[in-house]
């Protein structure tokens, strides 16, 4: 089970660079829900799904789950 806790820098991102490797890390990485990663960034879910499709991040990027 991948490790679900959130990185400190998570909290308070600075540019969209940062954003994106934030959520590309928490999404796939980690496996968190676009809800919790709104959560993490203080914004809707709705956002961080629009950002991802802006950037290309999809459900089949993200790795099987190890069992």
């Amino acid at each position: 089970m991948p490790d679900k806790s959130l990185p400190s820098e998570v909290v308070s991102p600075v540019n969209e660079g940062h954003i994106e490797r934030v959520i590309r890390e928490l999404y796939l990485d980690k496996r968190h829900s676009d809800q919790e990663i709104a959560d993490a960034l203080g914004v809707n879910r709705v956002t961080v799904t629009k950002w991802r499709r802006r950037w290309g991040i999809t459900r089949d990027d993200r790795p099987a789950v190890a069992l």
